[in-house]
């Protein structure tokens, strides 16, 4: 009656008092718990839904209400651990199939969850989440095409699903189908279009098609919703060295950089613009920066080259090529560089 009434406080007082009265009445314990969570009160909830598993008959339903608690609370192995005793008392109900999957997956554990996924979409089809689930599951496992497979059955089913469309688009870009990936990414921001994501996701398709003013309209975009991620000026600044608006890309990347000073890649593009831009001093800065920051990596050590040319440094220039060529042996650009740059030396050395 106290429930009904909405009297949840005194509800609770009045189950705890029947509890303490007769603890082997699992009905109070239930009701117990399903009043602390109305109440809020979610680890009250997790102690009252474990008292009454221990005190009623096997019962599913029961272990999937403690397992929804726990995701919640984000304790994510316990929830997978209560869904799975849900699966093993009701092992063809999809729905509880699905749940398991989903907390498996948060959980870690995405091989259980594509098992569970997979067998959840075989007894109900009909249910895109589950389909979502499988999808994020299979990528999870590297499975890639399984995963487009998943996500673009989960659109078929529920095409207003913004984060559905989003997920499609980035399982295409991983398997390299970029034009798919801007059909769906595009469809992505249509409806998510408050999605910094969406629209970031959206950029780097446009980026990899070649098509740079629209992804730097994207990443723009991107960064009016999330105005403090490095990732967003980073590919903003890429888009502009893509149409070789040096200077934009320059402030671009000086702003990714701050955010985050440890991003060899950032660093290395500010350095390509400045050097573009003959601001010399900031270049050598920056392409220091991203040497420390990757010793292996070639590019840094090339693009140093062309700035001792650019300031005739030769000697510098010519052991920076030599880097570049010994870390990468296969970048023909740089190997042509280094190898006009020789044969002038050599020509001058006879004259």
């Amino acid at each position: 009656t106290l429930r009904r009434l909405d009297d949840l406080p005194g509800a609770a007082r009045s189950l705890d008092k029947a509890v303490a009265l007769d603890p082997s009445r699992g009905g109070a314990k239930k009701a117990l718990a399903e009043v602390r969570l109305a109440l809020g009160q979610k680890e009250q909830a997790v102690d009252a839904y474990r008292a009454a598993i221990d005190a009623l008959p096997p019962d599913a339903a029961l272990h999937a209400a403690l397992g929804s608690v726990l995701a919640d609370l984000e304790r994510h192995d316990a929830a997978a651990d209560a869904f799975e005793k849900a699966v093993a008392l009701s092992p063809i109900d999809p729905a509880l199939l699905s749940q398991l999957g989903f907390a498996s997956l948060a959980a870690g554990r995405a091989e259980r969850a594509y098992d569970a996924l997979d067998q959840s979409v075989g007894f109900d089809p009909r249910v895109a989440r589950a389909h979502h689930g499988l999808g994020a599951a299979s990528e999870a496992l590297g499975k890639l095409g399984t995963a487009v497979k998943a996500y673009a059955k989960a659109v078929d089913l529920a095409p207003e699903q913004g984060e559905s469309w989003l997920a499609l688009g980035r399982a295409h870009r991983a398997v390299e189908h970029d034009a798919e990936a801007e059909t769906a990414l595009a469809r992505a921001v249509s409806l998510l279009p408050d999605n910094d994501a969406s629209h970031a996701a959206h950029g780097a398709v446009l980026h990899a098609l070649g098509k740079f003013g629209g992804a730097e309209r994207a990443y723009a975009r991107a960064l009016e919703l999330e105005p403090d991620s490095a990732d967003h000026y980073l590919g903003k600044g890429r888009a502009e060295m893509g149409q070789e608006k040096h200077e934009q890309a320059r402030q671009s990347l000086r702003q990714a950089t701050r955010i985050r000073p440890e991003d060899k890649e950032a660093q290395l593009l500010l350095g390509r613009a400045c050097v573009e831009l003959r601001m010399n001093d900031e270049a050598l800065a920056a392409l220091n920066k991203s040497v420390q920051l990757d010793p292996q990596a070639a590019a840094p050590h090339a693009t140093l080259a062309q700035l001792y040319l650019a300031t005739a440094q030769t000697d510098r220039a010519v052991g920076e090529f030599k880097t570049a060529s010994e870390l990468d042996p296969n970048d023909e650009p740089t190997l042509r560089a280094y190898a006009a740059l020789l044969t002038e030396l050599a020509r001058h050395a006879e004259a």
